[in-house]
């Protein structure tokens, strides 16, 4: 195996995919386990939402498998990591940029790694990947191994029923495929739910867990704050005009409670004219591109409450029972922040006739979706004061 580092990724892949035709056709190969440990594992490297969302949604099957002497593992995305790593629910971690590209090297190391786990039970919850070879590897290294995918999502409607009668297996029974319906983090809940109930027999109900026996760092802030995340990746951005009227008019009515600036280092500049566009001359403190994952946790916990886009962060806000503050495309209210996790999110919204465009809206003004551009400083002001300082 070692030869084939100095080859390109293309040509790792290939040998990986014959030995996947190798499984298949002869059930032989030298790159599968003969014998199998007591681990479970679950590969999920994914947005930070959706691993949250999928920890919500299986606790009761990694319950389950603790309770019999099973070790959970973990594959997840590098940014996802640290979070992973804190999280008494799971026992080992394995970081994997698969949609970002591993080179050769990388990809004959991870493969290393999963051999040496040898799983009794993989699940595969990736809903984005194509064709993979590492992804397929990943699923085919345990008996029976679990992939769940979101493609030909109509040839399953509801998860709710035994899940044998959505069993695709090969001639060997050693492989399982499932084909999830739906396109959003609502239904995946429901059907990652019902698929850990399947599995272990034993209905379950999606639980979000909260930072009890986590590994994290005191909050970066002390005293009495709030924290507001202007960026989002993925999605439009809110105007930073507005973030700022939005701390002015809370600065007029509790001037105790600092604001905080946080998000990745690449959203620095937008820190910066949020800052320029304040009229307010109270206390803030700017901790763009300054804060881990793990202290940003640990700032939000201790915060009073959050404003965000619908960003990653939004999302750990349920993790700390923290009050939360999202600005929502329309239509996605209760979609994409599903309950009962997001109980302590207030979701801020316009109605329009459109919906659940995925941000692909023609209909824009001053470059933002005509939804986004319609949350006004007023309607945000309006919910903070009445909302943010409740219990």
């Amino acid at each position: 195996m070692g030869i084939l580092i100095e080859h390109p990724v293309a040509v790792v892949d290939a040998w990986l995919r014959l030995q996947l035709l190798r499984l298949r056709v002869w059930g032989l190969s030298a790159f599968w386990p003969r014998r199998h440990e007591k681990r479970i594992l679950l590969i999920r490297p994914d947005h930070l939402g959706d691993l949250l969302i999928t920890l919500s949604a299986l606790h009761g099957l990694i319950t389950h498998y603790h309770a019999k002497g099973y070790a959970i593992c973990a594959v997840v995305s590098p940014g996802n990591a640290a979070l992973a790593n804190a999280c008494p629910l799971l026992d080992e971690v394995i970081p994997c940029d698969i949609y970002g590209g591993m080179d050769a090297a990388a990809r004959l190391a991870l493969l290393r790694r999963l051999y040496a786990l040898r799983p009794e039970v993989a699940v595969n919850l990736m809903t984005a990947v194509g064709h993979d070879s590492v992804a397929d590897y990943m699923t085919a290294l345990a008996r029976p191994a679990i992939a769940c995918t979101q493609i030909n999502s109509l040839w399953l409607k509801d998860l709710r029923t035994p899940l044998q009668r959505y069993l695709w297996t090969d001639r060997w029974r050693r492989h399982y495929a499932i084909w999830l319906s739906g396109d959003d983090n609502r239904t995946l809940l429901e059907n990652e739910t019902a698929l850990a109930s399947a599995i272990c027999g034993t209905p379950f109900q999606p639980m979000l867990y909260t930072l009890n026996n986590w590994s994290l760092p005191p909050s970066p802030v002390k005293g009495d704050y709030y924290v507001v995340a202007p960026g989002c990746i993925s999605s439009p951005r809110w105007p930073p005009q507005r973030f700022a009227a939005v701390m002015d008019a809370v600065a007029q009515r509790h001037p105790e409670c600092v604001p905080v600036l946080t998000g990745v280092a690449a959203e620095a500049e937008l820190g910066d004219a949020v800052l320029a566009a304040r009229k307010s001359d109270g206390p803030i403190v700017n901790l763009m591109g300054k804060n881990s994952l793990l202290q940003l946790i640990a700032l939000i916990r201790d915060a009073r409450f959050l404003l965000s886009c619908d960003t990653g962060t939004a999302h750990l806000a349920p993790l700390t029972k923290t009050r939360a503050f999202t600005l929502l495309a329309n239509g996605q209210t209760g979609i994409y922040f599903p309950n009962p996790l997001y109980t302590n999110t207030i979701h801020i919204a316009t109605s329009l006739p459109c919906g659940r465009c995925g941000w692909q809206c023609t209909d824009r003004i001053e470059g933002l979706p005509h939804c986004l551009h319609a949350i006004t400083a007023e309607q945000v002001i309006e919910a903070i004061l009445q909302n943010g300082w409740k219990n």
